[in-house]
Parts: structure tokens; sequence; C-alpha cells
């Protein structure tokens, strides 16, 4: 028996242990053995994620009750309401909890306040539309003892002394992203899922450097990959849409400020302004210059 089934079985409710989880800690968890379980109406501040590990329940949630047995896990979002109970008298249920806030993910999320924002935003990026039902109010079924293996090893590292944040984002991203594909209308992998979320991170890092590269370490799968699914999807190579989005966004600026040149040429991501007014030739016929003078002209008339 582990600590935390050991402070269960002292007596310390399962309810009491939450409302002392801080902000400060992104991510908790916690194995805890009971009989009888009722566990009354509550919601929280963060996301929980319970995973059944003996027995069954009936778990109340998101307006509907539902029968959860081994095997069985589900999410509940922020500010939802839910309660379980023991589904059978005396029956010996052992809960296991992750409770998380999203800046375990990425701390580009402290201001997440939902499940559905939280993976369709960086790095998840999963598209809410392509979910058939809603994950936070699904009893999903662990057929192959994967998610709870992967619950394990997370649970081990978070009690570790020596615990990792990175260690800790892969796995629980894991655990979203394979829980999500068995919901998903369509392959999470596939060529035009992956093609939408690097046109999404070129629009949000045009002006950078070795955007694809960075990206490619972000998501785990190779440049050449990457490059090459963009490629066939888009009819265009990677170095050509990030030029023309970088062009698309001078002509935004020459339009409607008054920045010199030279600085355009810079914020849109070029570090030579030779080769900003090379591309910006090529892509709109004419230069900098008078491209911003035809432009005013037309709207001043």
């Amino acid at each position: 028996m582990n600590n935390n089934e050991a402070e269960m079985n002292e007596g310390l409710s399962t309810q009491s242990k939450i409302k002392r989880l801080p902000m400060s800690v992104p991510l908790h968890m916690m194995t805890y053995r009971h009989h009888n379980l009722t566990q009354p109406e509550h919601s929280h501040i963060f996301f929980e994620l319970g995973y059944l590990r003996e027995g069954s329940i009936i778990h109340s949630f998101s307006g509907k009750s539902a029968y959860a047995e081994e095997g069985d896990y589900f999410i509940i979002d922020i500010g939802d309401f839910h309660s379980y109970k023991s589904s059978k008298t005396d029956d010996c249920i052992v809960m296991q909890n992750c409770l998380f806030f999203p800046t375990v993910i990425d701390n580009s999320l402290r201001n997440c306040g939902s499940f559905k924002e939280m993976i369709s935003s960086y790095p998840l990026n999963i598209e809410w539309d392509m979910l058939k039902e809603n994950p936070t109010s699904t009893v999903f079924h662990d057929e192959t003892g994967e998610i709870g293996v992967l619950l394990n090893m997370l649970q081990a590292e978070s009690n570790a002394r020596d615990c990792h944040s990175q260690i800790l984002k892969g796995l629980l991203s894991t655990i979203l992203i394979k829980t999500m594909k068995k919901i998903a209308a369509t392959d999470l992998n596939s060529s035009d899922r992956i093609t939408n979320v690097i046109l999404k991170y070129a629009a949000e890092h045009y002006s950078e450097d070795n955007i694809l590269t960075l990206l490619s370490h972000e998501i785990h799968y190779s440049l050449p990959y990457l490059s090459s699914v963009f490629k066939k999807e888009t009819g265009v190579s990677f170095k050509e849409h990030i030029q023309k989005l970088r062009i698309d966004a001078a002509c935004r600026l020459l339009i409607s400020s008054n920045y010199k040149i030279y600085y355009i040429s810079s914020l849109v991501g070029y570090k030579s302004e030779t080769q900003f007014h090379k591309t910006f030739m090529e892509l709109t016929g004419t230069t900098p210059k008078k491209y911003r003078e035809k432009m005013r002209n037309m709207n001043n008339f």
C-alpha cells in the first residue's frame, strides 16, 4: 500500500485532500481504497481524470448518470459538478485520481478555463469539431490497459523526489491524445490534421527563424516528414508559404503604418533588406515603396 492509500484508509476524505491542492502545484495524483464509497456532488478549479482500478460505481456528471467499472475512466472539466458512489453494497473501490492544472501541459495555458480550450490550443492542437463526443461527458474504457500503465508512470514520476516537469507533460499529453483518439471522427495523426497544425503554427511564428524545425521538436515529428506532408497537402513548400505570410504582413504594415521599409522587413522576419526587396518583387510585381504609394493613392481616391 502506498502513502496515498494509507492516508485515505486513515479516514482522510478525497474531497478534503482535493481542497488542499494549491495552484502552485500543477499536478497531483493519488490512489485510494474505499468501501461503500459515496462522493457527494462537487466541482473543482482544475481538471480531474479518474481511473477505476477495482470495483464499480455510478458516476453522475453533465446531467446524467453512467455505470463505470474496472478499467473505465472519465475526465471532469473545470467548474463541472459531479458525484459518484459504489454501485454495490460493501463493494471495495480503488480509484486513481489525477488532478491537474493546464500549466502542466504548457505555461501558455495558464489562463485556460475549459478542457475544450486546453486541448484545442498549442501544443495539443486537437480540433474539437473532430470529436464525435464531448470528452468531459463520456466514460472511456481502457481496452488494452495502456492508459492505466501511463497513469502509473505519471503517478510514480509525480511522487519522485527528482520529478521532471517535461516527463509529466509528456505522459499527460500522451494520455489525453490517446483518449481523444478514441472518440475522434478521423485519425488525429492524419496528414490533413498535421498540415493544419503546421499552418496554425506558421501563422503565429512566421517572423521567427527555423520555424518548422522548432515545430518538429514540439510535436515530435521529423523535419523531413513535416516538409513532405506540407508540400503534398498544400502544393507549395513550407519556405514558399512562410515567404507569402511575411510579404502579406509587410503589405499590411506598408498600408497601415509609417514605419521605414527596412524596419518593416525586420518586423516580418527578414535579416536582409535586400532579400526582402527581392522576395517582395517576386510576389507582388512591384517594390515596397511603389506598393505603399499605390495603395495610399487608391485609399485617398
